[in-house]
């Protein structure tokens, strides 16, 4: 076999500009890293992606666009910190991505299709 066939076929990460734009609407860090977040943005709150070997991206690509609203202490700790280990890393950056992803749907900025 070569080494060819091994690999995993390179596929383009799945991107969504007004999804990440939702994240400029929320005001309350949904990441909260202890001693870091400061809570509260007034300008609103940054897109925090999640790690690309969670689900694809290549060496130089970013990951898809599902992101955590954080606020920029919580976004720089998570992206080039040293406080916090990569596993911790990883549960801040997945447990923010699901409360954004919660607020979105409460205050129906995303709706799911109903079945037929």
């Amino acid at each position: 076999m070569t080494a060819a066939l091994l690999t995993r076929p390179k596929h383009e990460p799945y991107r969504n500009r007004p999804l990440l734009d939702l994240c400029h609407e929320i005001h309350e860090c949904q990441i909260g890293v202890p001693g870091v977040c400061i809570g509260y943005s007034p300008e609103g709150c940054v897109p925090c992606h999640l790690p690309k070997t969670l689900f694809d991206g290549g060496g130089a690509m970013k990951s898809a666009d599902l992101a955590a609203a954080g606020c920029n202490p919580c976004h720089m700790e998570c992206d080039q910190g040293k406080r916090l280990s990569r596993d911790d890393r990883r549960f801040y950056l997945m447990r923010g991505a699901i409360r954004t992803a919660l607020l979105f749907l409460k205050f129906r900025w995303l709706v799911v299709a109903e079945r037929r």
